[in-house]
């Protein structure tokens, strides 16, 4: 990822969690969840190894993302999107609130939807 820095202090926040997608045992995608407040979860840093890209691992991820911000009992989910990903973002129910170079999108939550 252009611009990441695994030593950025954000990473270890207590509020702040790195998430991993594995799969056969390796990672194959990340996002951090930064929980922003008694409801809010801000979602950042989300990627899926360029390769394995276009095959539903974007959507499993998110889909996990959004289970373990429900299990803190968020209610709203915000992302700063890279443009080329509006559409993906929107095709899951996520919202453009402000259109520009990284479009903010946002996605409420039912925290007592919990799927088993």
């Amino acid at each position: 990822m252009d611009g990441y820095d695994e030593r950025h202090p954000d990473d270890r926040l207590a509020g702040n969690h790195p998430l991993l997608l594995m799969r056969d045992g390796a990672p194959v995608g990340t996002a951090r969840l930064d929980v922003a407040g008694p409801r809010l979860g801000i979602v950042r840093l989300v990627a899926i190894e360029p390769n394995l890209q276009r095959r539903g691992l974007g959507r499993i991820l998110m889909q996990e993302v959004e289970n373990y911000a429900r299990g803190f009992g968020l209610e709203r989910l915000e992302v700063n999107a890279a443009k080329e990903a509006e559409g993906f973002y929107q095709s899951l129910g996520w919202m453009t609130v402000r259109s520009d170079r990284n479009p903010l999108m946002t996605k409420a939550l039912n925290p007592g939807e919990i799927p088993s």
